[in-house]
């Protein structure tokens, strides 16, 4: 009240200032006038001189019509300024309005007054600003018509008009209608009501010093009916007062009456005068209603929310001259100072929630429904558009067709329909969670597990190096090199080494010493740098392979006989970059430089006995691509390919990326050439080769461990991909074709030999090459096939070291026979193994003492066998409670470090001594009367794992050996152990064993997690000590992984689940339906579908009973928490076995009565063959398969010199 009191003083002062100032002119304009005439009284305003005054005076007629085209462009500023201030409530009209009227009325002249007069009668009738301003411009245009012809006016019209105009000051004024709309409400077009509504305002204007609310509005039945029975529309019915109330449009001019005044026509102007600028379209362009006056005026009313009423000419004018629509453009709340106007701090109100509305009718238009008024509302109109932005070029236009309201739903897409409806959330309801976007994302999953999915099979993989020596009884030689700055090429014993400025030549097959070390400035040829080498093909059989052409930075080629250590000619700058390749085709040689130059040297074709040389062979030049990164000579072609990427979309609809590859036909006439694309998204090109076994195909190696198949057997003769494999989860560095298998070298140092004849494509042999460090080159040395018998296959690595491997991998070969006549020189005994895996969730052993059936639990386990087994392992799970953060705190300061030969330790908590005593009480409960006895052989514990193991004792006994036990660390990076595996190992006879107890990581959608921590434990190549006895191991591993034992027996809490809903699986196990389970079980899916899978060579028996996860503890009911789990197989046991028939399972099940966890116990028993290798039969065996063997390789190192001659390598 208080707020409005001040702002009703602010008002009224602004009324007296602006009255004086007008009776200042009245008084000022009848001293001018030669009439002299006025019967104005003292306290009417100042008569109309411009009616008054004389009009015979020419004078007097220009000055009216120039004082009228000044009065007009002053009140079309006042349009603008009310515009930007009509949005600030009452008191910021008035005092947005005040300065600028006394700035107004300051330079109006005597003879505009009456202009003034007209535009006050004209504006206090309406409230549209569109017809308010167009009826403005009409009647200034009249009134600089007529001011000129007038001859003057009687006394009496004369002061009848002044009282008039001077009455219609005070009702026009936008100022004074903003700060009194009720006041105002009253007006009527007739006189008699302006005079009554000037002494009711006179009255009112002294009592709102007072008290601020209005007077009581004016009865409906006298002139509000009157006014309505005139209106041309029909009614309409009343609509609901609880629609959401309808914001103050940004451009409205408002009368501040209370009710819609009469509507103006407007009148056309004179065709003589010339046509006024048009208003900015936001300000003229529709026309808006005004609140009908009410008793007390409320806060919506002085926040500029208007509330329209029900009679048929507001729904007539609403419907004819519907509101404009929300500007797009984003104008500042505050416009300081543009073009003089005030700043102002409007905010724009926020937009109006959609509501459910018909499409407008133009014909009958639909009743609108009051919006309910709004207590409080604080948002204000945005200000209007400047007029200086449409010189900035950011004029806004309103389309002329009828654009919807604010409160109808704008039309979607050309059918024109309402888009769907916008959901309303209730006052302090919670949200719906906004969906995640993650289409594009799941694509790339699904992507990445299907190129997982390729992955080549690597169960039954060798890691045994196949290391070739020169010299029989002598160690591997070791060569070194520079791998930035030097290349390496090889002709059978002889090895050449070029590392900058230096060249090195070995003989192998005498000793590892230099045979030549020479310098490029011992033949002249100083600061010359040597980029690439390569052996010249000779016509004659004693030169071939001691001819060496050697490409300098400097473009120069220089042949070298190694045999002698000289340089036997040279040809300087045959090209001008530095010469990056050199290769080697039938009786030609290609040299090509970094610019894309590619010399060929081919012999004349008038003497083709003749050896090509570098003084008298003239080469032809070529261009191919610049800046390659991958270049090869494969089937005659020159394949290139550089950074130049072509982005598209594969055959399963993601977005990829796909290496360009541009391949030459160097030698045909024309020297075509054409660009190729792989089929699929593959890295960068890295390498290529052909197979000997598959002359028609090319293997092209990529970054992330792709490798592309390519067509060579084509109609048009140019190479087509035909498919591409995920072979590794890294770069593929290095690639070579080695008589069937593909070698690939790896950026870990790893090579691996793929058999790609069956798909998938399946590793024979992985092993380590160069620790830790990238393979960056392989090549087959061609020449070792004439010079040595030998299949010599060269490996660069990062490390500085060329290696020298066996390309016919002849020692897995002649194992294999071995194993396949095994039966003939060796014995074979078999032994009972009993194991049992437990989650026991932190339960204590005195839980089994609670009911029968926890205490029949070890005899039950027990009498699963029929005999008592040679073997019993105990791998439990959970031991501590994991979920306690102060003893897993002990658990990572204190716990064991996995000494050896430490049976147990209790510094972290007693439940695995507790757990121990009990398993060493049951052995003696049940065994003890029968006279049998078993020790404890290894013993193991890891946070909450824990693993023992114990052996019978028998006669003769078990011969065991190489016992070890460790642990590895898979929780929090490897840090933590609340998730890992205990490893034990132990060798019977000559077979050994491996026993995994593992906690994988937990969750439904953990699956890659699980995966990844298998590999961990499968790829740990430091887990055991090394072990001399290699007959013991497969794979021709030394005992330090565990795939390197013959049988390995992994158990555990894998955590695995079911991919069914919780209800279906209820029910299948309800009516016995383990199959359905069976087929959704993640563990047996991926055994059986991902080929990259470290567990896929593991069998499993049959899951023939229920689900061992998750059950409420000491109940028979599953999971019944909030989580509400589905029932999964988390508890498994799975084995692997070399020799599939030497290890049979007895029966695999799970114990129904123990209620002390939420896990129920799994126990599974084999009997397994065990071996005794007898040495020297074992040696007579292996000389049979040698001599085999040489049958085989020779063979071999036929078939693939033929291969070599054929694509003119040799």
């Amino acid at each position: 009240m208080e707020q409005r009191s001040e702002i009703e003083v602010e008002a009224s002062q602004a009324v007296k200032s602006l009255r004086s100032k007008f009776e200042q002119l009245a008084a000022s304009g009848s001293g001018a006038n030669n009439n002299g005439n006025s019967n104005n009284s003292s306290g009417s305003n100042n008569a109309s001189p411009a009616i008054n005054g004389e009009s015979s005076t020419p004078s007097s007629s220009i000055e009216s019509s120039s004082s009228a085209k000044s009065l007009r462009s002053k009140f079309d500023q006042l349009a603008v300024g009310s515009s930007s201030s009509s949005g600030n409530g009452r008191a910021g009209n008035g005092m947005a309005y005040q300065p600028q009227l006394k700035d107004a009325v300051q330079t109006i002249s005597p003879t505009s007054t009456g202009a003034l007069n007209a535009y006050d009668s004209s504006s206090s009738s309406s409230s549209e600003p569109t017809y308010n301003q167009k009826s403005l411009r009409s009647k200034f245009e009249q009134l600089a018509a007529g001011s000129s012809t007038s001859s003057g006016t009687s006394t009496a019209g004369s002061s009848g008009t002044s009282s008039n105009s001077s009455s219609s000051i005070f009702k026009g004024t936008p100022a004074i209608q903003a700060v009194t709309p009720t006041y105002t409400s009253s007006l009527n077009s007739n006189d008699s009501a302006s005079e009554t509504s000037n002494n009711q305002s006179d009255s009112a204007k002294a009592a709102a010093l007072k008290r601020p609310p209005p007077p009581p509005p004016p009865s409906r039945n006298s002139k509000l009916q009157n006014k309505r029975s005139l209106s041309p529309m029909p009614s309409v019915v009343t609509p609901s007062p609880l629609t959401r109330p309808v914001p103050l449009p940004p451009s409205s001019l408002l009368t501040g009456t209370g009710e819609i005044a009469s509507a103006l026509k407007p009148v056309k102007p004179l065709s003589d005068k010339p046509p006024v600028p048009p208003r900015p379209s936001t300000m003229s362009t529709f026309q808006y209603a005004t609140p009908e006056a009410s008793p007390v005026p409320s806060d919506d009313e002085t926040a500029g929310v208007v509330v329209p009423d029900a009679d048929s000419e507001r729904s007539s004018r609403l419907s004819a001259y519907p509101p404009p629509p929300r500007h797009r453009a984003s104008l500042s709340p505050n416009l300081q100072s543009i073009d003089g106007l005030p700043a102002t701090t409007c905010t724009p109100p926020p937009p109006p929630l959609p509501t459910r509305r018909s499409p407008m009718q133009n014909e009958s238009p639909l009743p609108r429904s009051p919006p309910p008024s709004r207590t409080n509302s604080q948002f204000r109109p945005p200000p209007p558009p400047s007029p200086r932005l449409e010189t900035m070029g950011l004029a806004l236009t309103v389309p002329d067709q009828p654009v919807p309201s604010p409160m109808e739903r704008r039309p979607v897409g050309s059918s024109k329909l309402p888009p769907p409806p916008t959901r309303t959330v209730a006052i302090g309801a919670v949200p719906t969670p906004v969906r995640p976007v993650s289409a594009e994302s799941s694509d790339e999953e699904d992507e990445e597990d299907r190129l997982l999915d390729q992955l080549p099979d690597f169960s039954t993989s060798s890691r045994r190096p196949p290391i070739l020596s020169f010299r029989p009884g002598y160690p591997e030689p070791r060569i070194p090199y520079h791998p930035h700055t030097g290349c390496v090429i090889a002709a059978g014993p002889h090895v050449v080494v070029a590392d900058e400025k230096k060249l090195k030549v070995y003989n192998l097959e005498a000793s590892e010493t230099l045979v030549h070390s020479v310098e490029m400035k011992e033949f002249g040829l100083k600061d010359t740098k040597i980029s690439c080498m390569e052996f010249r093909p000779c016509a004659n059989k004693a030169n071939r392979g001691y001819l060496v052409w050697m490409g300098t930075e400097k473009g120069s080629i220089v042949e070298f006989d190694i045999r002698k250590g000289t340089v036997t000619s040279m040809k300087p700058s045959a090209h001008l970059h530095s010469i990056t390749y050199i290769f080697r085709h039938g009786r030609s040689m290609v040299t090509l430089d970094e610019s894309g130059k590619a010399l060929i040297f081919s012999p004349d074709p008038e003497h083709p006995d003749i050896d090509i040389n570098l003084k008298d062979s003239q080469p032809r030049a070529i261009r191919t691509t610049d800046k390659q990164e991958f270049v090869k000579l494969l089937d005659g072609k020159l394949w290139t390919s550089g950074k130049l990427e072509y982005h598209g979309t594969s055959s399963h609809g993601t977005s990829r990326t796909f290496p360009v590859v541009r391949v030459f036909d160097i030698f045909s006439p024309g020297n075509s050439a054409k660009s190729v694309l792989a089929s699929e998204h593959c890295g960068k090109v890295t390498s290529g080769t052909i197979m000997p076994s598959r002359p028609d195909y090319a293997y092209l190696g990529h970054e992330e461990g792709f490798v592309s198949v390519w067509n060579l057997n084509t109609e048009d003769g140019w190479p087509k991909c035909e498919e591409v494999v995920k072979v590794a989860g890294s770069d593929v560095m290095s690639l070579e074709g080695v008589n069937d298998k593909l070698w690939a070298g790896g950026r870990g140092g790893m090579i691996t030999a793929y058999d790609v004849s069956s798909t998938p494509w399946t590793v024979t042999n992985s092993w380590v090459a160069h620790p830790g460090l990238p393979v960056m080159k392989l090549f087959v040395n061609h020449y070792a096939i004439d010079m040595g018998r030998r299949m010599c296959v060269v490996s660069l690595g990062r490390d500085e070291c060329v290696r020298f491997w066996d390309g016919f991998l002849s020692l897995d070969w002649v194992d294999n026979e071995l194993i396949k006549n095994e039966g003939s020189f060796s014995t074979f005994h078999d032994i009972t193994l009993l194991m049992l895996t437990f989650n026991i969730s932190a339960s204590r052993p005195d839980a089994l003492n609670t009911d029968p059936g926890n205490q029949e639990f070890f005899n039950e386990f027990f009498a699963s066998v029929d005999q008592p087994p040679d073997i019993l392992t105990f791998s439990f799970q959970e031991v501590v409670d994991l979920e306690n953060r102060r003893i897993l705190t002990k658990s990572v300061f204190l716990m064991t470090t996995g000494k050896k030969g430490d049976a147990l330790s209790d510094r972290v908590t007693g439940n695995y001594k507790r757990w121990y005593d009990r398993l060493v009480l049951a052995l003696k409960t049940q065994y003890g009367p029968m006279g049998l006895e078993y020790d404890m052989v290894a013993v193991e514990s890891l946070v909450g794992l824990f693993s023992c193991t114990f052996v019978k004792k028998s006669s003769p006994p078990l011969m065991l050996k190489d016992i070890a036990m460790t642990f590895v660390k898979t929780g929090f990076g490897g840090k933590y152990g609340n998730k890992g595996a205990i490893i034990s190992r132990l060798v019977v006879g000559d077979s050994s064993f491996c026993f995994v107890n593992c906690h994988l990581a937990a969750g439904q959608h953990s699956v890659r997690r699980r995966h990844a921590d298998i590999t961990t434990f499968i790829e740990n190549n430091t887990l055991f000590p090394s072990s001399s006895n290699e007959l013991t191991y497969v794979g021709g591993g030394d005992g330090t992984m565990i795939l390197d034992h013959e049988f390995v027996l992994w158990n555990g809490d894998l955590n695995y689940r079911i991919d069914l809903r919780r209800e279906a699986a209820l029910s299948a196990i309800k009516l016995g339906d383990f199959a359905l389970l069976r087929a959704h079980d993640q563990l047996l899916r991926e055994m059986k579908t991902n080929r990259g899978f470290r567990l896929r060579g593991f069998n499993e028996g049959p899951l023939n009973f229920a689900p061992t996860y998750k059950y409420d503890p000491r109940s028979h009911e599953y999971d019944t928490s909030e989580k509400r789990r589905t029932p999964s197989w988390c508890d498994r046991i799975l084995w692997r076995s070399r020799v599939p028939g030497r290890m049979k399972q007895l029966h695999y099940k799970r114990y129904d009565d123990v209620t002390v966890s939420d896990h129920r116990p799994v126990s599974a028993a084999f009997r397994v063959t065990t071996k005794m290798i007898q040495g020297e039969a074992r040696a007579r065996s292996k000389a049979i398969v040698e001599v085999a063997w040489a049958d085989e390789s020779e063979r071999l190192l036929e078939f693939a010199r033929a291969f070599y001659v054929r694509e003119a390598l040799l």
